[in-house]
């Protein structure tokens, strides 16, 4: 006679193994179907198969990443907090390269206003600040 616990266990690993490989046969799937969105001239189906691998992968890789990442974060306890003086330190760095940042932006958009000779030129050079703001964003 078979012991009932030990079907349950075997019942929830298949299950598990399941829920697993049909993740991963969605995500190929996802994968095939990017990979095959951008059509080529005389190529077959086998000829996107090269193409899904690389991007399922990368999509593994990086999911891998994330769990480790997720991981190291959770382990960490909330005493391992920066210091303060730390803190300061990284703001006063972003703040003066985004002060260059804006420096350098003022000095390419002037120079386009100094060549934009012609109306048309003009509305490009303001076109292109606002894209710059945006961007920057």
């Amino acid at each position: 006679m078979s012991n009932p616990k030990w079907e349950t266990e075997d019942r929830v690993k298949c299950q598990s193994h399941f829920r697993d490989l049909n993740k991963k046969i969605s995500i190929f799937a996802g994968c095939y179907s990017t990979a095959t969105r951008e059509k080529h001239n005389g190529w077959s189906d086998d000829d996107y198969i090269p193409q899904t691998l690389e991007l399922y992968c990368v999509k593994e890789e990086g999911r891998e990443v994330a769990k480790k990442k997720s991981r190291a974060t959770s382990s960490k306890s909330s005493t391992s907090r920066k210091p303060k003086l730390a803190i300061d330190e990284e703001f006063s760095n972003l703040s003066s390269a985004h002060e260059n940042l804006e420096k350098s932006m003022e000095t390419t958009v002037s120079a386009m206003l100094e060549y934009a000779s012609s109306q048309n030129e003009v509305a490009r050079a303001k076109k292109f600040v606002m894209w710059m703001i945006l961007k920057n964003k």
